[in-house]
């Protein structure tokens, strides 16, 4: 298999045990990095994370990745066709109104977001391959989930 480098790859990693010192040095159990002040090619100062072992695969012994902060549009970062499950509380009445079939895809859509493996040629495993923009890449992605996702996951299990 031929591996496409072009394509950005989801790599989900919880650290543990973050500590920050005043100088702007931090550390984990995982990584050790420091916010600094990044300069691009054409003058413009980004406030960055400089990684010192990063968890880039590709990057070399020695060398570094710098991450930025960007604005982040919740409802552009998600993919799917029910993305509000990712980034708000839903609310009983909503689902209550639902058709069934579309709380199970909204349920098992949160999991899809996260590369999560269904049956092979299961109906969910069937309904997201057709979707451009699921990747299956964890058989459990549990620790991906966020407070709010695993809430609204609870709530469209009560009501389906």
């Amino acid at each position: 298999m031929v591996d496409d480098t072009n394509q950005w790859k989801s790599n989900y990693i919880n650290l543990t045990n973050i500590k920050i010192d005043k100088t702007g040095k931090f550390s984990s159990d995982q990584h050790t990095g420091q916010f600094v002040h990044y300069k691009t090619e054409n003058g413009a100062l980004y406030k960055s994370l400089k990684i010192d072992n990063p968890w880039s695969s590709w990057i070399e012994d020695s060398k570094f990745e710098i991450g930025t902060k960007s604005e982040l549009i919740l409802k552009e970062s998600y993919s799917g066709k029910h993305i509000e499950a990712s980034y708000k509380k839903l609310q009983p009445a909503e689902l209550h109104a639902m058709h069934p079939d579309d709380l199970q895809i909204m349920r098992n859509e949160i999991y899809a977001r996260y590369g999560y493996i269904f049956i092979k040629n299961g109906k969910m495993d069937l309904y997201f391959r057709n979707q451009d923009w699921y990747k299956p890449e964890h058989k459990n992605v549990n620790n991906f989930l966020s407070d709010l996702e695993r809430y609204n996951i609870g709530l469209i299990r009560s009501i389906e």
